[in-house]
């Protein structure tokens, strides 16, 4: 879903701006601008998630996208495995402010072997990362900062969530 040089612009759906939902896998989504103007100048938030994978199957990659001002978490993802997010912009574009109304990236139950690589994070009203009950999650060379609560929340359910010994 998009490509080099001719990514979406994705933005003002009253749910999700995009889901992958039930796929085998290998989709890569890429070079899109999801919750902003086509400008990129002021948000237009989708109703809930800007990016929403839900049983994504394997090998679905997010890369190079702006991920900002969407009323939910800038990404979620839920029971997907082997997946690579990288050099995504998620709550701002070009040093502007333009938080989600959520966490920067959610990985839910179900989800393992997930890389967050080489990410700028910031601006978000919930956790910059939030892992709740995945495996196997790497969060690696990110600029994670400026966010609401935690930079980065590992925890086994909803009701661990918050400040422990094991997050950032």
């Amino acid at each position: 879903i998009g490509s080099l040089g001719q990514g979406n612009m994705i933005s003002g759906n009253t749910a999700a701006g995009l889901e992958i939902n039930n796929s085998s896998g290998s989709n890569s989504i890429v070079q899109n601008v999801i919750g902003l103007n086509l400008s990129g100048s002021g948000a237009v938030a989708n109703g809930t998630q800007g990016i929403r994978i839900v049983t994504g199957g394997t090998g679905n990659s997010i890369n190079d996208n702006v991920v900002a001002g969407n009323s939910g978490a800038g990404i979620s993802i839920s029971a997907t495995s082997s997946m690579m997010i990288t050099l995504n912009e998620i709550g701002e574009f070009g040093g502007t402010p333009f938080g989600n109304g959520s966490h920067g990236i959610s990985v839910l139950s179900g989800s393992s072997a997930i890389t967050i690589f080489n990410n700028k994070i910031k601006n978000n009203t919930g956790n910059g990362v939030d892992v709740d009950s995945a495996t196997g999650v790497g969060i690696k060379g990110n600029y994670i900062g400026e966010n609401g609560t935690l930079g980065i929340d590992l925890h086994a359910s909803a009701i661990q969530s918050g400040a422990t010994a094991n997050d950032a």
